[in-house]
């Protein structure tokens, strides 16, 4: 059995070798298109359905084109397409007894997967005991949510302004994204605080402080917790500081009030695993919540704050697929040099600065913004519009990215780890280098 699979493997990858490099569509796919998003209520962000076919930073469409995907499903596959060890975890959870496994039953895989998870969080001094699996960030955030109100009571949450924590109820409340509630009651009480400003660092600090002071005078008990988003993706890829955010942990945790770092984003995309280990805060915290890269999504606790039996629980823990594939990421990221400061995270992101140092001195972008694998810039004026037509102009061009922010809006990349080269960084930059200069003359 163990042949076969290494045979299937084998025979495969070799098929995707003819996946090489930017391919123009060969045939006219436009009524799948619209029969889909006819089907699903609303119209894809891009013409893109995939074939399932994929090879390291290129990804095949259905109409026989080939992109660089560099924006990874916002960031779920975080080492590309067929990762050969990802491949072979999937033919391995794929001959389990089932494709999904949840709260009553589930496979001696998670047993290893979540002492791989502890393992990697608390490598820096945290002192985290407990890890609920979940299928998406959101429901991990809303685990979260829960634990953290049965334990500390209250009916507020502090959070930060711009941020971003998912589109169930309770999350649309948090995130700071009115457009993303339209219609929808409102569920919870969220005090909005400034986050970080780069540019008058010291204000930023005295004004949130001011801020949660005021909130915890004028609402005494009522805040159970604090979500941390240390650098803000959908926000438009803003990161913090150590300076800005222990002041402010400082403070909750005089004021009892709970800290949660929501790492759905940056998990495995910072100088470390966690945003929390890259900022040195990890004997702050008290709740975490992960996912995207991750590929399984989690809620992680300490012992002093174990829900009551019912507060948490699914149907579906995920995947079988899903579940095999983290054992593969947490194994990796205990073993390989992907983090610290000659880490493949900071390596790539440095790449990437260095071949985009042009275009900034030829005054095309701003930036670059970001970091790690959070990649980011403002196209021109950063309008709504110029960086729409950008994107669409990219993808036509061979490279599928993606908006994030507001006034400025920036592109950005989610860099997939262990397959992007030198060569294939400067043809990606040629790319965005040609796409501005023609919409500069549209």
């Amino acid at each position: 059995m163990d042949q076969l699979k290494k045979d299937l493997l084998q025979a495969h990858l070799k098929s995707l070798e003819s996946i090489c490099g930017i391919q123009e569509p060969q045939k006219d796919v436009s009524e799948i298109f619209d029969s889909f998003g006819e089907s699903r209520g609303g119209q894809l962000w891009y013409p893109y359905i995939g074939s399932g076919r994929g090879r390291g930073p290129l990804v095949e469409l259905i109409d026989g084109s080939v992109k660089y995907d560099l924006i990874n499903g916002i960031g779920v596959h975080g080492f590309g397409h067929s990762n050969p060890e990802f491949l072979e975890a999937q033919i391995n959870a794929s001959l389990e007894d089932t494709c999904m496994q949840g709260n009553l039953q589930q496979n001696i895989a998670n047993v290893s997967l979540l002492k791989d998870m502890l393992q990697l969080l608390n490598k820096d001094g945290a002192k985290m005991d407990h890890v609920f699996l979940s299928t998406s960030g959101a429901m991990a955030n809303e685990n979260a949510l829960k634990i953290a109100f049965q334990n500390k009571g209250g009916s507020r949450v502090f959070a930060f302004r711009n941020n971003f924590a998912g589109r169930s109820m309770s999350m649309s409340a948090i995130s700071d994204k009115p457009q993303y509630r339209q219609g929808l009651p409102y569920s919870l009480h969220v005090d909005c605080v400034p986050f970080y400003d780069a540019d008058e660092p010291e204000k930023s600090l005295a004004e949130t402080i001011k801020m949660i002071k005021q909130q915890v005078h004028r609402y005494p008990g009522e805040h159970a917790m604090m979500i941390f988003e240390l650098v803000q993706g959908e926000g438009g890829f803003y990161p913090g500081s150590k300076e800005f955010f222990e002041p402010i942990m400082q403070l909750l945790q005089q004021e009892n009030i709970l800290v949660w770092i929501d790492e759905v984003q940056t998990f495995g995309r910072t100088g470390e695993a966690f945003a929390f280990q890259h900022y040195g805060l990890s004997k702050y915290i008290d709740l975490v919540t992960l996912g995207k890269m991750s590929q399984v999504c989690a809620t992680v606790f300490k012992t002093e704050l174990k829900p009551r039996p019912g507060l948490i629980s699914q149907t579906f823990t995920s995947s079988s697929s899903a579940i095999h594939c983290a054992k593969v990421v947490f194994k990796k990221f205990l073993t390989e040099p992907f983090f610290g400061v000659n880490g493949e995270v900071v390596s790539l992101h440095n790449m990437f600065v260095d071949s985009f140092a042009p275009l900034k001195k030829e005054g095309l972008i701003s930036g670059p913004h970001g970091i790690g694998t959070m990649f980011a810039f403002q196209v021109l004026d950063g309008s709504l519009e110029t960086t729409k037509t950008f994107l669409q102009h990219l993808f036509s061009a061979g490279l599928i990215a993606f908006a994030t922010g507001s006034n400025p809006y920036r592109v950005r990349f989610l860099l997939p780890l262990g397959c992007l080269q030198a060569k294939e960084v400067a043809e990606i930059t040629s790319s965005v280098r040609e796409t501005i200069v023609k919409l500069k003359h549209i």
